[in-house]
């Protein structure tokens, strides 16, 4: 039987927050798609934005995207207040939207919705639990690039470029808060995407979309698993993604991301692979 759906980014919502979020616009599109009787909203990738807001350049290919957090939701949660989000200044022109501006003031919020979450929290602890093969590694590569302005992690010291086991103990425990913030993060993202994507699925609307096929070059999964990947010994590219020549572009494209070591995914049973798709 043939079906249909729309195909539109959640950040392309309306928001009087900059961009759109997994909060009541989306809930709203998800009622007019089934009201339409369409099956399927495609989104673009939910990860973390990394070089050039990219979603293909993403930090991580298991964590969710912190800009789709949705504020009034963390109003309701106890973990922000409408004075703080006023005072803030993130409400935006609807025609117009200034990512720097918007990352400065969306993180200062959601820094302090992560301050009065608990740690103890039970349902906090379990997420962590569930989710400790990528949480961990990934918080610590977010705090330590934090540390150091952002930056790629090719340009740390080399005590923390190098990625072991044991670079959390190295840090003295000076990046517990920070650990903390990108783990807690992490939390409320899944929290409100797996209430919203139930929803969806509730009214009869699949929400479906891209897995991109590369990982970006700054990112935990090539901090942690280099060895997947066509890189040298100081984790940079050997070989480098791209397209050939096409009807869009006459010299084809470079695209910046590692390709894959495939012989050594294939030693290891493609376990990386399946493990991505079963998460996504």
């Amino acid at each position: 039987m043939r079906s249909s759906g729309i195909l539109i980014p959640i950040t392309s919502l309306p928001s009087k927050y900059g961009i759109g979020t997994v909060g009541q616009e989306a809930y709203d599109f998800v009622d007019f798609l089934a009201k339409c009787k369409q099956k399927y909203w495609q989104i673009l990738p939910i990860g973390p934005t990394g070089y050039g807001d990219s979603p293909y350049q993403s930090f991580s290919t298991y964590a969710g995207n912190p800009y789709l957090i949705d504020l009034d939701m963390l109003v309701s949660d106890g973990l922000l207040s409408r004075g703080e989000i006023e005072k803030s200044g993130l409400i935006e022109d609807p025609d117009f939207i200034d990512y720097g501006d918007l990352y400065e003031k969306r993180f200062e919020l959601l820094g302090k919705a992560a301050v009065r979450l608990d740690p103890l929290n039970k349902n906090f602890l379990s997420f962590c639990a569930r989710h400790s093969e990528w949480l961990g590694n990934y918080a610590l590569f977010m705090s330590l690039k934090q540390e150091y302005g952002m930056g790629s992690f090719h340009y740390w010291p080399e005590k923390y470029r190098i990625y072991h086991t044991g670079i959390l103990e190295e840090t003295g425990g000076r990046l517990k808060d920070r650990i903390h913030f990108w783990s807690a993060l992490q939390y409320l993202f899944y929290k409100q995407w797996n209430k919203f994507r139930t929803y969806a699925n509730r009214k009869g609307v699949k929400i479906i979309g891209d897995v991109p096929i590369y990982v970006s070059p700054d990112s935990s999964d090539l901090w942690v698993n280099h060895e997947l990947f066509q890189v040298d010994e100081n984790r940079m590219m050997t070989n480098v993604a791209g397209c050939p020549p096409d009807f869009f572009n006459e010299t084809g494209q470079l695209w910046g991301n590692p390709l894959y070591n495939w012989r050594y995914h294939k030693k290891q049973k493609y376990e990386w692979w399946i493990k991505r798709l079963n998460h996504a």
